[in-house]
């Protein structure tokens, strides 16, 4: 309140009652030079237009005498002006602005304005403060008549006579059961009240009365039903009892889902009307019934299950019948006004919660039920058509959606719709793409609903009043919805892009009278044009009766239910969060394992809940560790609790690509803490984390879980996990439900003792390993003959075997080969570097590499001893028919020119499909080069990639090289010739090759 005074001339008052939107308001007075004086009003932060009143001290309206002005900030709001011309003489002035929207009282803004020329400061003041008390006076005077007017029309005689009584009984009973969860929900809050009241109609006796047992939350609704239940199998008269002690609540619950309820249940003929039609459907013509019974068809198959985790940890989902899990979920009504998000929406939500069950929910909310959305009731003035939904990630849009999808398919509500189509705007976005796609939205139906590709869908869309489109996820959208004129459409069978129509059908100049309903999360509701939004709602989520009943459908046994649910309850941090049904369902899982082990660990996982308090929301994990779901946690000290949460964090995803825990101690108990995160995630890196035999047992066990999603795992440079942790992980390798594909196990310190174990994992029927990594342990060619075993197995399913520095010799090499010609083997990569093989084990491997059994594309041989004397054999491999080597890596193997020729002749054979081949330091020199230059220039020549790294090829062989280059059949893209003794000068014609190359279009890099 404030005072403004000049002189004695004026002074003014402002009285601002309490704004929701924290509108500022403002007044001033000026004069122009006729003397002409004018009151301007201002108030701020309005979101449209609103209405502006203005009166005199008699409440003539002079609404018509003034002007309104308007601007909107660079927030969006708007700021609103309105000015009235005013005479020299004692007056009183009120301007009034209002929102359109129709709220409670308190949006609005009053604002009293005194003028009084030629009176004392002191006798301006008094006369001010005794109009000021008699405006206040006033209205509370009014709000407390309009609230009277409400009580006595609703008396509980008047009441009983003007309105109940004009009910049969049966009438009665039809919409006492129609209005029941309202019922029930206002009947809870004020439950000893109706009781006394009923006692004092004599409808119960005052034992009867205490045998109803009043629970608090989260228990009393199924009480309150059962009280409902057993009035309705009374007489007439005690049904209207019950109305009647429920209409004389008006005088302490000022609840607007009671206002709402005695005002309808007045308007009896138009109630039993929509009461008696609600779930008939439209009438059809019989070719488009047919279309109708087939989506409903679909839609009830489609609806009749959730997909559901069987466990915390589990990233696959089970079908779980609909009505079996679903709870119902909490919805009230919103202001379309301020949806700028200045908090996170989680925590905004959690506060609501606590502030409605602080004050209590019916009185300072109004609730909207599922299946009453869309309802046009009897006092309703507009059609309901367009709903937006709002609510937090995991809170149950999506389940929402499918509820109503799943009543209207089962004809039990919506049934004044012919046709109910649902489009997820994630799927929508994939036809947004760059190229600005088309599309009608008759194509649009078909495309989503291929059964509905008939002719007779052009019908359908001529009865849009019969029509219910749902849009899920707006958040999920790329493109902006834009609802100015010209991006409108009014065509179904024109195309334009999809976000187009969207925006037309909200706009209704796109099937002018249909029903459409979007579901966001609250940060992409500014995108919406809310104006044009008949009704905005809100879910909550779960108040304390649905936590129970969320519950009681997840265990399924009503004890273990009770007793989990008591445990939560006591935990005032678990919970607050249960609000979340995606929270629930994650505490649920985790005390369902909880209940289930044995007394001493059941401590720690409640310090666990409490840690997880800040994880456990969806969206919270994914800012934190970004949407590519990979976590770095290398180079880490972590204790048993971190471990546990960071398992119930990953688990909360349920799925995760990648965890890296490189270099970070791991114990045994670790493990075990992790494994039910390990199991969801996609690839784990566990090197040099000191494993042991144990923690591999434990690994083992998380390979084998039912829900393993494992399928890449690199345990290097463990070197303390021996022999029998290998076995160990064995046993997980050859369970049904492992899915590993790929195993490092590199620099381990394992012997051919464990290779027994592996080659048995690698025969086993549920083996689905494609890559093994043993490099640089000491297998020996004992261990290479027992994983020979398993590679000729028709069930070994490898693709790529990498055994460097495995100490390996020739006398593993015939078992290799028999390896490379089975009929079953799969090799198409198999890496022997830094293994003394030798001349004759290089022999015996080309005779299983010539097989026409063989699969091999990739072979390494780097350092392997060989000489010129295996060359003839390895370039028979190159020119057999059977071969299919595309890589051959020789690397610092002493092979000189007599093995480069022998080679050339390989490579020019029409059957060579080698592209890549490695002749580093390999002893070469010039005297190669002619027979390697006329490998190049061969019409038959594949080769893309060529290395003679560090070898004496000279002046003279970078020329003879040229010449090969040159030639019109040479394919070669790459040519590394460092460390060769090449002239500036030499090299520069080398350069000069390069040039030549791309003047004709093709491309050529050499590294000198």
């Amino acid at each position: 309140m404030f005072l403004v005074y000049s002189g004695s001339q004026i002074c003014s008052w402002n009285i601002l009652l309490i704004s929701k939107k924290q509108c500022q308001p403002s007044i001033s007075i000026s004069s122009t030079e006729d003397q002409q004086t004018t009151l301007e009003c201002k108030g701020n932060k309005w979101d449209t237009t609103p209405d502006v009143t203005w009166r005199d001290m008699n409440g003539v309206d002079l609404t018509p005498e003034s002007s309104v002005t308007e601007e909107r900030d660079n927030e969006g709001f708007l700021t609103v002006s309105s000015f009235i011309s005013i005479k020299q003489e004692f007056n009183v002035f009120s301007c009034l602005m209002r929102s359109k929207v129709p709220k409670p009282d308190w949006h609005s803004g009053l604002t009293i304005y005194v003028f009084s020329p030629g009176v004392s400061g002191w006798s301006v003041v008094f006369w001010l403060s005794l109009l000021l008390y008699v405006a206040m006076a006033a209205l509370l005077i009014f709000q407390w008549r309009r609230m009277r007017g409400l009580i006595a029309r609703y008396e509980s005689k008047a009441f009983s006579q003007k309105v109940l009584k004009r009910y049969h009984h049966e009438d009665l009973l039809k919409i006492t059961e129609y209005f029941r969860p309202c019922l029930v929900y206002l009947i809870k809050a004020t439950m000893t009240n109706i009781l006394k009241s009923l006692v004092s109609k004599e409808i119960l006796t005052k034992d009867e009365a205490k045998m109803v047992k009043v629970k608090e939350e989260p228990e009393a609704s199924e009480y309150v039903e059962s009280f409902i239940s057993e009035v309705m199998k009374k007489d007439r008269m005690a049904l209207i009892s019950l109305w009647e002690a429920l209409a004389e609540q008006l005088e302490t619950l000022k609840s607007p889902n009671l206002i709402t309820l005695m005002e309808e249940v007045t308007e009896a003929n138009k109630l039993l009307e929509e009461i008696d039609t609600r779930n008939e459907p439209p009438a059809l013509d019989p070719h488009i019934k047919e279309l109708h019974e087939t989506h409903r068809q679909a839609v009830s198959e489609s609806t009749r299950t959730v997909e559901t985790q069987v466990s915390l940890g589990d990233p696959h989902t089970t079908a779980v019948g609909f009505e079996t899990r679903y709870t119902e979920l909490v919805l009230i009504e919103q202001d379309t006004g301020n949806l700028k998000e200045t908090e996170h929406e989680f925590l905004k939500t959690r506060r609501i919660h606590e502030e409605l069950m602080k004050k209590g929910a019916a009185e300072k909310c109004e609730r909207i039920w599922i299946e009453k959305l869309f309802r046009k009731g009897p006092v309703s003035i507009n059609p309901v058509n367009i709903i937006v939904v709002s609510g937090m990630v995991g809170i149950g849009k999506t389940t929402m959606v499918q509820k109503i999808m799943y009543d209207w398919a089962r004809g039990t509500q919506y049934q004044r719709f012919a046709f109910v189509f649902l489009f997820k705007f994630r799927e929508l976005k994939l036809l947004d793409n760059e190229n600005e796609p088309q599309m009608s939205l008759t194509k649009l139906i078909e495309w989503h609903y291929k059964y509905l590709s008939d002719d007779a869908m052009k019908d359908v869309l001529k009865n849009p009043e019969t029509l219910l489109f749902i849009f899920d996820g707006l958040d999920e959208y790329k493109c902006k919805l834009d609802f100015t004129g010209s991006q409108l459409c009014s065509d179904p069978d024109v195309e334009v892009p999809v976000h187009i129509l969207v925006t037309s059908l909200v706009s209704q100049t796109l099937l002018k009278g249909c029903s459409v309903l979007i579901t966001s999360r609250p940060r992409a509701l500014e995108a919406m044009d809310m104006e044009r939004v008949d009704q905005f709602v809100e879910i909550l989520g779960f108040f304390p009766e649905q936590r129970l009943m969320y519950c009681k459908k997840f265990f399924g046994d009503t004890a273990l239910a009770a007793q989990a649910f008591q445990y939560v309850k006591e935990n005032t941090i678990l919970y607050t969060m249960c609000f979340s049904p995606s929270c629930c369902w994650m505490i649920c899982s985790a005390l369902k394992s909880h209940f289930m082990t044995p007394e001493k660990a059941k401590s720690e996982p409640l310090q666990v809940g409490q840690r997880l308090c800040d994880f456990q929301n969806k969206e919270l994990i994914r800012d934190t560790i970004g949407e590519d779901l990979k976590m770095n946690f290398s180079n880490t000290a972590l204790s048993a609790v971190d471990c546990a949460v960071m398992a119930a964090v990953i688990s909360c995803c349920g799925e995760f690509k990648d965890l890296d825990m490189s270099f970070t101690p791991l114990t045994p108990e670790l493990i075990m803490r992790l494994e039910p995160g390990l199991i969801c995630c996609s690839k784990v890196w566990l090197r040099s984390c000191r494993l042991t035999a144990r923690c591999c047992s434990a690994l083992s066990s998380a390979l084998s879980a039912p829900n393993s999603q494992v399928t890449l795992l690199m345990l290097c440079e463990n070197n303390i996990m021996e022999d029998s942790g290998v076995e160990q992980l064995c046993e997980g390798l050859r369970s049904p439900n492992c899915k590993l594909v790929e195993l490092g196990l590199f620099t381990c310190r394992l012997t051919s003792a464990c290779c027994s174990a592996l080659s048995l994992a690698l025969l086993s029927p549920n083996s689905r390993l494609t890559y093994l990594d043993l490099n640089n342990n000491n297998l020996g060619d004992s261990g290479a003959h027992q994983l020979s075993e398993g590679l000729r197995s028709d069930n070994c399913k490898l693709k790529e075997l990498r055994l460097e520095s495995c100490d390996l010799t020739s006398a593993c090499c015939s078992a290799l080969s028999s390896v490379l010609s089975s009929p079953n083997s799969r090799l198409t990569y198999l890496d022997l570097n830094r293994n003394n093989l030798g001349d004759s084990g290089a022999r015996q491997l080309s005779e299983g590499l010539s097989s026409d059994n063989c699969k091999l594309e990739k072979l390494q041989l780097w350092s392997c001893g060989l000489t010129s004397d295996c060359c003839s054999a390895l370039s028979s491999v190159l020119s057999s028919p059977n071969s299919r080597l595309t890589y051959l890596n020789l690397d610092r193997n002493n092979l000189g020119d007599s093995g480069a020729h022998q080679l050339s002749e390989g490579l020019r054979s029409d059957n060579c499909k080698l592209k890549t081949l490695l002749l580093w330091s390999c002893g070469l020199t010039s005297a190669c080069c002619s027979a390697l230059s006329s490998a190049l220039s061969s019409p038959n020549s594949r080769l893309t990639y060529l290395s003679l790294t560090e070898n004496n090829l000279g002046d003279s062989g970078a020329r003879q090289l040229s010449e090969g280059l040159r030639s019109d059949n040479c394919k070669l893209e790459t040519l590394v010739l460092q460390y060769n003794g090449i002239s500036e000068s030499e090299k520069k014609n080398l350069r000069s090759v390069e040039k030549e190359w791309r003047r004709s279009g093709r491309q050529l890099i050499i590294y000198t």
